[in-house]
């Protein structure tokens, strides 16, 4: 997650009373390291003031790890199902659609999770190289597309952010720039890691986009 994405993620859940989006379902959240540690803003900018306004957030991944609040996985339609008798008044779902199979079949089981005036929050690359986690099906809609994708809900704010190049964020990094040169020189080594690495240097000088919507659930 980008940090200019996370400030527009922030700014929707804050114009909110905390009582209208708590419990909040962060699906695909990743790790605690990853949130903290590895992407600080996301901690910082999101959940550390939701944390401070008594937003509970249950965090939800695949991956078995410290921070994970529900393991499971998205494309077993048994958890699917025990999500939707969780009762979450709101979803987070944050560059996690490009990297899945049954992407309507998630959108729908959001939309069932989400009451009738609750609220989700989605973004997804839109103009962004490919980036395997474990896979990307280069899903890269506008946000006009991603809203309709979520029928029955009324779009409160949509954006395409401009997250810069590449080359702005590495050139004031030199040591990531010196293991992105050294990473594509390996390509039988974690090749899905390497198809991500090969990419980014294709994508070097190209602008980035995110696609991002607020939505609210109206029947």
């Amino acid at each position: 997650m980008h940090i200019e994405e996370a400030e527009w993620i922030t700014r929707q859940l804050r114009s909110l009373p905390g009582k209208d989006i708590s419990p909040l379902l962060n699906i695909g959240s990743s790790t605690e390291e990853f949130r903290v540690s590895q992407q600080p803003h996301i901690d910082g900018l999101i959940f550390k003031p939701l944390r401070y306004a008594k937003v509970e957030v249950v965090h939800q991944d695949i991956k078995a790890a410290p921070g994970v609040d529900l393991i499971g996985d998205l494309a077993d339609r048994p958890f699917l199902d025990r999500l939707h008798g969780m009762r979450f008044r709101s979803v987070l779902c944050s560059n996690l659609l490009e990297h899945i199979i049954n992407r309507q079949e998630v959108v729908d089981a959001l939309l069932q999770i989400t009451p009738v005036g609750g609220y989700l929050v989605v973004t997804v690359p839109s103009h962004y190289p490919r980036h395997m986690d474990p896979i990307d099906t280069m899903f890269r809609p506008a946000p006009e597309e991603l809203a309709e994708m979520f029928q029955n809900t009324e779009v409160l704010d949509s954006t395409l952010i401009d997250v810069g190049t590449i080359w702005s964020t590495l050139s004031r990094n030199p040591k990531e720039l010196i293991k992105l040169l050294i990473r594509v020189t390996l390509p039988f080594y974690k090749h899905d890691g390497w198809i991500t690495a090969y990419n980014r240097m294709l994508w070097l000088f190209r602008k980035r986009t995110i696609a991002c919507v607020f939505l609210r659930k109206t029947a």
